[in-house]
């Protein structure tokens, strides 16, 4: 493959960058052979020259590489020694990579120190400030769904449900103040026929067809007919014996067959 424009072919002999000590030079579009390059460590900072690897990508078979290299000392340098193949292997392949750098410090000048490489952040910046808003979001939303549980969740008062009897008496005692109206005497007779329902076993039974049941059992009609004489009949009074009626109207306890 030929090389790019910007591509740099490199010579046995040629100086690629020229620098004063300590300032980084960039070398682009360098093309070479072998595998993935990467600087070499240098853990004392010792080193002459260091190369930072800006960008790579493939190129064939090849790799184009952006470097950037400072030389820490006068003289020419060989970025060959600051670099290594990320698979371990040799770097005998690689042609002469040549900086010179210049000083214009005297003889003898203590060398300009390195600084050390910040490692690279893994998470910062913009990805970091939407992790944190969407963390801040979920728990915003869990704070919001728990008090909103705790608002409609009616508190516990420890009182015993009311049985069909209770709310049986509740409205028979209203009636006689004179004061049902049409949907709570509905209510009266939805209250009886459903306890005679399950009393009987008739949960499966056609709504249409469950009267016509409930007035073959002989209890059963007796309860129904003694309701809709007192419930039907113009300004029906309170019984004197609120319990006693309530009582003729719901069914006793179940026989040990299930039947009445």
């Amino acid at each position: 493959m030929p090389p790019e424009p910007d591509s740099k072919e490199i010579m046995a002999t040629e100086i690629m960058a020229t620098a004063t000590v300590g300032r980084p030079v960039p070398i682009d579009g360098l093309i070479l052979p072998g595998s993935r390059l990467e600087p070499a460590a240098d853990p004392g900072r010792t080193a002459p020259v260091s190369v930072r690897v800006v960008a790579v990508a493939p190129h064939g078979n090849l790799f184009r590489y952006d470097l950037e290299a400072t030389g820490w000392e006068g003289g020419d340098h060989d970025l060959r020694a600051v670099l290594v193949r990320a698979d371990g292997t040799t770097t005998d392949d690689l042609p002469p990579l040549l900086l010179r750098t210049t000083s214009s410090l005297p003889a003898g000048f203590p060398r300009v120190s390195v600084p050390a490489l910040e490692p690279p952040q893994q998470l910062g910046g913009y990805g970091q400030t939407l992790f944190l808003l969407g963390l801040a979001w979920l728990v915003g939303l869990a704070l919001l769904l728990r008090l909103r549980r705790r608002a409609i969740t009616p508190p516990h008062t420890g009182a015993a449900p009311l049985t069909p009897a209770d709310e049986l008496a509740a409205l028979v005692a209203k009636a006689g103040a004179g004061s049902l109206d049409r949907g709570e005497k509905a209510a009266v007779e939805r209250l009886v026929y459903e306890a005679w329902r399950k009393r009987l076993g008739l949960d499966q039974t056609d709504p249409r067809q469950l009267v016509a049941a409930l007035r073959e059992e002989p209890a059963a009609a007796a309860a129904l007919e003694r309701l809709e004489g007192w419930l039907h009949a113009p300004g029906a009074a309170a019984p004197a014996d609120l319990g006693a009626f309530v009582a003729e109207l719901l069914p006793s306890q179940p026989p040990a067959d299930g039947r009445g």
